[in-house]
């Protein structure tokens, strides 16, 4: 697919080039509306574009009027598919850019998988970017018995691939870095039949812990598990000595299959066929259904835990809950290009595993711009978007949870210290701690007669736009000037 990419900003042209170039695209950069006007216009007989990706706010000739008038140009029989970008806002941008004939809308910062999926909607079945074949393997065999070794850092991707893997019978040993998992293969040479092998991890990465075991035993197959699934990346780990790739979020029908085909088990005479996970929606499976919580997409996170319902809620609410110090982390590390990418790397895997679909996105976008060593401004941008998603979705999980549980009741409040409980509720508002929302809620019977109704759905109003600073001024202010 040949791809004119129009921006004024040299690092998001540069990026949307890579991205599309990933996709298997021909792609020429244009600095200017001006600049794409004149390219379409040399190539628009013997080699037109088939789409083009362009930024609506440029100087002198913007997006819009960029299209109007390549539009207008009669002489081009053939004009590219149009893809409009902004970091504005979608819904103004769509009412200006009625009429224009615009296939399709996307807000900045662009992810590799919103701009697949974007492409994917318009060209549907005709799309012809170049994909790999997953290869298909005639028989996939029973893995009772297979022993893992699993290096990864990060505690919820450890859960999600445990529970993966030993619901089908593996035997799993978790390192939690590189130089763990190095040292417990030396102790342990012969106890197991296969390493997955996270990339990023502290102390040693996956790289370096691959080049050491291959030293013990350079037979023992190496998988690596990234959440970059890119072609450069899975070259790097084919020569750092590893045999396969599987990428994150994690896919459990994939996961099992690579199990399968690479686990060195010698029980080859009994094995069976291996059950497939089933993914239909049968009223046998409206159990396993979970609530609808803004920005999740819970029906995947579920499927990636074969259904496991009690661990997914309980991974939701960790999520939720624990990754709020890796997030303050993202936005006071701004200037250090390589702790910000590997803490964006770390949200993006966790939050992909989950099924948060826009934190994987921003904070997938954030790391590439990380990588790429984006201008300081750009970076902050990009670490608030993530920063603010993160809080909505993070509080929506956190409220979703608290209505499973019984509320406080007025006597049960009235039987504690009053003061205390309004100052515990204050501090976590102050904090902008997301399980003030689960609190509130506990005690709203009481904190409505306590605090009258006027006063009550004001505080009510603030905290359900998460503008906890304004709840907790509120909520003092009162506390100071009534007794009770």
């Amino acid at each position: 697919m040949k791809t004119l990419v129009v921006d004024d900003n040299p690092m998001a042209g540069e990026i949307m080039k890579e991205y599309m170039e990933n996709l298997g695209a021909i792609v020429e950069l244009a600095a200017s509306g001006s600049q794409a006007i004149e390219l379409i216009q040399k190539n628009g007989s013997e080699s037109p574009y088939q789409l083009l990706l362009i930024d609506w706010n440029m100087p002198e000739l913007d997006g819009m009027e960029t299209v109007k008038c390549i539009n207008a140009l009669s002489e081009i029989k053939m004009k590219p598919l149009v893809i409009l970008v902004t970091a504005y806002d979608l819904e103004e941008m769509k009412k200006s850019a009625q009429g224009l004939g615009i296939a399709a809308f996307l807000t900045k910062p662009i992810s590799q998988s919103s701009l697949y999926d974007t492409i994917v909607n318009i060209f549907a079945k005709d799309l012809s970017i170049s994909q790999k074949e997953v290869p298909q393997y005639e028989t996939i065999s029973s893995l009772h018995g297979v022993r893992i070794l699993l290096a990864e850092d990060n505690e919820v991707n450890q859960q999600i691939a445990c529970e993966l893997l030993q619901n089908q019978g593996c035997k799993v040993a978790i390192s939690n870095n590189g130089y763990q998992a190095v040292q417990r293969f030396k102790n342990e040479t012969d106890t197991y039949d296969l390493i997955f092998m996270d990339i990023q991890m502290p102390e040693m990465d996956g790289f370096e812990a691959t080049k050491q075991i291959r030293e013990i035993d350079a037979q023992i197959p190496i998988i690596a598990m990234t959440a970059r699934n890119m072609y450069e990346e899975k070259e790097k780990c084919y020569q750092a000595g590893m045999n396969d790739h599987i990428a994150k979020p994690i896919d459990p029908e994939l996961l099992m299959e690579m199990v399968a085909k690479w686990a060195k088990t010698s029980n080859t005479s009994n094995l069976q066929d291996y059950p497939k996970i089933h993914t239909d929606k049968s009223e046998e499976n409206t159990e396993n259904s979970c609530d609808a919580i803004y920005g999740v997409d819970t029906e995947m996170g579920i499927y990636r835990l074969s259904g496991n319902k009690d661990l997914y809620d309980k991974l939701l609410y960790s999520f939720a809950t624990e990754q709020i110090e890796i997030v303050e982390k993202i936005k006071n590390n701004l200037e250090d290009y390589v702790l910000l990418q590997n803490q964006a790397h770390q949200l993006k895997g966790v939050s992909g595993n989950i099924g948060a679909t826009k934190v994987y996105q921003l904070s997938s976008e954030l790391e590439r711009m990380a990588e790429l060593h984006c201008p300081l401004n750009d970076l902050k941008v990009a670490a608030e978007a993530v920063a603010n998603e993160f809080q909505k979705v993070s509080a929506e999980i956190v409220l979703a949870a608290t209505k499973k549980e019984q509320v406080i009741s007025t006597e049960e409040i009235y039987s504690e210290n009053t003061d205390e409980i309004i100052l515990k509720l204050a501090g976590m508002l102050e904090k902008g701690d997301v399980e003030s929302i689960a609190y509130f809620n506990k005690i709203n019977p009481a904190l409505r007669n306590i605090l009258g109704e006027d006063l009550f759905q004001t505080i009510d109003a603030y905290i359900a736009r998460y503008e906890f600073d304004e709840a907790e001024v509120v909520l003092r202010k009162w506390r100071g000037t009534n007794e009770y």
